[in-house]
């Protein structure tokens, strides 16, 4: 007779996605077989923390969901429906962060009410003196926020081998440095990267990856991704680079891309 799968649940916002988030997740996973995510409703967030999160739910749930970790990522009870997917899915566990209050109280009630025999885990942080979102709130702006420029010339996209961390082909991108906008730091890294003068652009992504290194040591950045519409110049080489120079769809499927560009660009369908 098949053993049945135990069934581990973990709830949480999953703001601005970071090494700690993943961390929490990973050992999540490691305590059954079936990892469920329960992600807070904007509502739920906004009574809890006072405020709306960066991200709407649906945002957070996507990102969730690409780290590849859970094998279900779902949105949390509603308020009128408070526990109904600890009902619903009966865990064996449930996974707490170190710091979460809010959504304990009554759990111990209910299990009794519904005749569940389920365990609650506090899990240890990592590094919460670097990896709490509150702080990363307070210094997402100035250390890891993070402009990409996406510049076409017909089918062909503007795409450069970096000289330094991080390693790979990869469209002009730069961090946002402190009193800059994303749109002010997008004109000044194409000028500075390939010498091109930004007439228009629009905003394609804005959102949290939690993974790629850069060369100031952050993992994982807030992105804002844009399309150039307009330009003005001739393309040189940055001291920066080692190549520089516009390809095709196909030719791009051959580079050895940065991790965080290949994410971008199966994302937007430009490869596959």
């Amino acid at each position: 007779m098949k053993k049945p799968l135990k069934t581990v649940m973990a709830f949480g916002t999953f703001d601005l996605l970071h090494p700690g988030h993943k961390y929490f997740l990973s050992q999540a996973k490691k305590l059954g077989d079936y990892l469920i995510v329960v992600i807070a409703r904007n509502k739920t967030v906004k009574k809890v923390k006072g405020k709306l999160p960066e991200h709407n739910e649906k945002q957070r749930q996507g990102a969730v969901m690409s780290l590849n970790l859970a094998d279900k990522v779902i949105l949390g009870d509603r308020e009128a429906e408070k526990y109904g997917i600890i009902k619903k899915y009966r865990p064996e566990i449930i996974c707490l962060g170190y710091d979460q209050k809010y959504f304990v109280d009554g759990l111990n009630e209910l299990f009794k009410k519904i005749k569940l025999n389920t365990e609650i885990i506090r899990l240890k942080p990592f590094k919460p003196e670097l990896y709490k979102t509150s702080i990363i709130n307070m210094e997402k702006i100035t250390k890891h926020s993070t402009i990409g420029a996406i510049i076409k010339q017909g089918d062909k996209i503007l795409m450069v081998d970096r000289k330094n961390i991080p390693l790979g082909w990869a469209c002009v991108a730069g961090h946002i440095e402190t009193g800059e906008t994303p749109e002010q730091t997008l004109i000044k890294e194409v000028k500075e990267e390939a010498d091109l003068n930004v007439k228009k652009f629009k905003l394609l992504i804005h959102e949290f990856v939690p993974f790629g290194t850069c060369g100031r040591g952050f993992t994982g950045h807030d992105w804002y991704i844009y399309e150039v519409l307009n330009y003005e110049g001739e393309v040189k080489l940055s001291s920066e680079h080692k190549a520089i120079g516009w390809k095709t769809v196909a030719e791009i499927n051959k580079l050895q891309l940065e991790e965080v560009w290949e994410y971008f660009f199966k994302k937007l369908k430009i490869i596959f």
